[in-house]
């Protein structure tokens, strides 16, 4: 039944690109069937570990890309400095991949602990929602909506709207602003209103002038 559902999210024409993500869905259905008797509380605690889980993964490595870059500004003969060009490249390089390889373990039990607490904060709409966070797959790397997910999760703002303002923040690279006091989360906007005296002020000065007829 699961499995139906996603093939309706992406539909028959989606064929490879659900072939080419089939792992993490069933990946994330293992993960739904293991959290489905969690509490609110501790699905919320689930952020937490992962973050404790990126930070021990990628922590040494990060600490060691800080060392460089700070070696590499501090160090004033220009061979040394190549020289340590080529190590923080390397050191980059090398936090890169080991964040890419956690995130991409975190992925579906970070989708099924959405998922459970879009449905059960929001029953048959929280289901509707998880559909849509799941066809950002269609245009976004998974890496960004994997990402954007986890963050929704920490700042508690669950929902697709959410989730896709992340998403997009992060690839253009802007702070998000989200209301965090009422879903959907997204920014309120503020509409000036004009008084009845200032619209027939403004009328009065834009009114058409008409040339009146010689007879």
């Amino acid at each position: 039944m699961a499995n139906r559902l996603f093939a309706k999210v992406f539909g028959t024409r989606f064929d490879r690109a659900l072939k080419r993500i089939q792992p993490i869905v069933d990946a994330i259905l293992e993960q739904e069937k293991r959290l489905k008797d969690l509490g609110d509380a501790e699905l919320q605690a689930q952020t937490a570990k992962f973050r404790e889980m990126i930070a021990q993964r990628t922590g040494a490595l990060q600490a060691e890309v800080e060392r460089l870059k700070q070696a590499k500004h501090d160090c004033p003969d220009p061979e040394q400095r190549a020289n340590l060009g080529d190590q923080l490249a390397k050191a980059e390089q090398s936090f890169v991949n080991t964040l890419q390889s956690t995130l991409d373990d975190i992925l579906p039990e970070a989708f099924a602990t959405l998922r459970r607490l879009l449905e059960a904060r929001m029953g048959k709409a929280g289901k509707r929602e998880y559909v849509q966070v799941l066809r950002l797959l269609e245009t976004f790397r998974p890496e960004d909506v994997h990402a954007a997910a986890r963050e929704a999760l920490r700042l508690g703002a669950i929902g697709y709207d959410a989730v896709k303002h992340l998403v997009l923040c992060r690839i253009e690279r802007r702070p998000p602003k989200l209301d965090l006091t009422a879903y959907p989360y997204l920014p309120r906007v503020t509409v000036a209103t004009t008084s009845a005296g200032a619209a027939s002020a403004s009328s009065c000065r834009f009114r058409p002038i008409v040339a009146s007829r010689t007879t």
